[in-house]
């Protein structure tokens, strides 16, 4: 009757439902002093320890998981624009002379095949790729944020599409195409946020970011053609890019090694390259007609 024996088990998460840790306390064999009315008198009880170690174990590295992932996949997943945006940026300036002079110089459609091609390639390497950098460089409780990288980039090169298109709307001088497009593509995020991260966490973060993405891009595609009908292959090129998206993806689900991986790019971009030399004639006139003499 002079002891006090009390037990305590809880979990903590940040999300309902989903226990990140469990934290279980006991107070044994203790000795209380007791008040006049005969209470208890203890320092410290069950519930107030389980809130200390459970306010403890959050703020202690490497017991839960981190709550970046996302953005940790997101700063990854940049180094996708980081290597292709120079090429364009490049390519833009080669082709805006053209396009200033004629808003409808067949040098906007070889400028378009090229880079949507040479996107999808490095969309390709790098989604297969990237996740095996981001586990030589972080901790293991990160590495679960590998899964949303492919998811990423083929967003990102979605929104690289938008700008392609843009710069051709600017010619035309559709100073609200830029403004649609960003309308479009925040209510797209914001609706996809809300739906689905409460069940999907940061990998509903990053299928929001692809509708995103995605709705600009068929925005951009559908306003463009109104404007000035172009055979630029859009829906090849997505369809593609969704593919690129699908094996990283599932090279990560069944955790292929990195030099399977390298086989698998390697025959992955060989192919894509030996359909693009097929198709030069037709994705490339202008420029063959400059470089090859009769």
């Amino acid at each position: 009757p002079n002891t006090y024996n009390f037990s305590c088990v809880g979990f903590i998460g940040r999300q309902e439902g989903r226990p990140d840790l469990i934290v279980a306390v006991r107070i044994g064999e203790a000795r209380p002093l007791r008040n006049p009315l005969g209470q208890l008198i203890l320092p410290i009880n069950s519930t107030e320890l389980f809130r200390r170690v459970a306010t403890d174990a959050i703020t202690t590295p490497g017991l839960l998981a981190p709550l970046g992932q996302f953005a940790i996949g997101q700063s990854v997943a940049a180094t996708y624009g980081t290597v292709t945006r120079p090429a364009k940026v490049l390519a833009q300036r080669m082709v805006g002379r053209e396009l200033e002079r004629d808003r409808e110089t067949p040098r906007y459609l070889e400028f378009f095949h090229a880079y949507g091609s040479l996107g999808l390639i490095l969309a390709f390497a790098t989604s297969l790729f990237l996740g095996d950098v981001l586990s030589l460089l972080v901790a293991r409780e990160y590495r679960q944020v590998r899964v949303i990288i492919p998811l990423l980039i083929f967003g990102m090169y979605c929104r690289e599409i938008f700008s392609i298109y843009h710069s051709l709307m600017f010619r035309y001088l559709k100073a609200w195409f830029p403004l649609w497009g960003a309308a479009i593509g925040a209510v797209i995020v914001i609706g996809a946020n809300i739906l689905l991260i409460r069940p999907l966490g940061f990998v509903g973060a990053a299928l929001a970011q692809v509708a995103g993405g995605l709705g600009i891009a068929l925005f951009a595609h559908a306003y463009a053609r109104r404007v000035s009908p172009r055979a630029d292959g859009f829906g090849e090129k997505m369809l593609t890019a969704a593919a690129v998206c699908a094996i990283a993806l599932l090279t990560e689900h069944f955790e292929i090694p990195v030099l399977d991986k390298l086989l698998l790019a390697t025959v992955g971009i060989a192919g894509y390259s030996g359909v693009l030399w097929k198709r030069r004639r037709i994705y490339f006139p202008f420029t063959l007609a400059r470089t090859v003499r009769p």
